[in-house]
């Protein structure tokens, strides 16, 4: 009886540790009680895992995520939060209203979260007719806090730069940043819904955020070298894109084309912004930045 009883414990407890192996594999601990999460990838570029990353933020008495991810994804990341701790999921912090950021709104909800963002991701949603579910709290300005006295979770609005309602999250005391797709470690960033101008004005806001640690919507983490690599290459295309405008060049001169596609960018750029501007988005974001910044 003893025996099966030690038994029982052991493979308890052995079942425990796999089950906790396995949920870890997608989790990185930034710093204690904050974790990176990485979903499925989305599409792969040039070796790259483009996943779709959420973040997970203990407080005192409850998680907050940012971002919801898509629906499977949702379902993933819950499952760890409830290995990762007995705290609940109270908040879920949406950054823009892409699908792959919101569409796992629903699973949140049926946990007992309440989805939360700026009045942009709400609005933008509206305007596309999205079939997800809308966030349920509105946060008014461009701050709100959550402060339990044990941690300080900051949420930032500095205006449109990949979308109009993009947010961000910021720890200032551990100087942990999630970004959305604002700054991205990859080369897939869209511009269908962006701001060029404002872009990299807004990415200069995060900057003076000081972060040591950059969690970017899509690619690996990184620190603040991010943040300044993807501006640098938005500001290079933009200038280049203006240069060529101002020239009377046509598009067909910045792309290569193929059956009236753009398939290739002629646009250089420095060796060490290539995270951003080698992939194949590149011709992609070339003609969305002629177009916009035509008008």
């Amino acid at each position: 009886m003893q025996f099966a009883k030690y038994f029982g414990v052991l493979t308890c407890v052995v079942l425990s540790s796999l089950a906790a192996e396995a949920q870890s594999k997608n989790l990185r601990e930034i710093v204690p009680g904050v974790w990176f999460r990485t979903g499925a990838p989305l599409i792969l570029a040039h070796g790259e895992d483009i996943t779709e990353n959420t973040m997970i933020v203990e407080m005192k008495d409850y998680l907050v995520v940012i971002d919801s991810g898509t629906k499977d994804t949702a379902r993933e990341t819950l499952a760890d939060c409830k290995a990762l701790s007995s705290r609940p999921v109270k908040y879920v912090f949406l950054t823009h209203h892409h699908f792959d950021h919101v569409s796992g709104n629903a699973v949140w909800t049926e946990a007992g979260a309440t989805t939360m963002s700026f009045s942009g991701v709400r609005e933008e949603m509206l305007r596309i007719k999205s079939e997800f579910e809308l966030p349920k709290k509105i946060l008014d300005g461009n701050l709100f806090v959550l402060d339990d006295g044990n941690r300080r979770l900051e949420f930032h609005s500095y205006g449109w730069a990949h979308t109009r309602g993009d947010g961000v999250a910021y720890l200032p005391k551990e100087r942990v940043l999630f970004t959305g797709d604002i700054a991205i470690n990859a080369s897939c960033n869209s511009f269908f819904d962006a701001d060029l101008r404002n872009w990299p004005s807004v990415i200069r806001k995060l900057e003076a955020l000081n972060p040591q640690y950059v969690l970017p919507g899509h690619g690996k983490p990184g620190s603040a070298e991010l943040l300044r690599g993807q501006r640098e290459y938005l500001e290079a295309m933009i200038s280049q894109v203006q240069q060529a405008i101002a020239r009377g060049e046509q598009l067909g001169a910045l792309v290569e084309m193929k059956d009236g596609k753009p398939i290739g960018s002629r646009l250089r750029f420095a060796p060490e912004l290539a995270t951003w501007a080698v992939g194949p988005f590149s011709a992609q974001q070339v003609e969305g930045a002629y177009a916009q910044l035509s008008k």
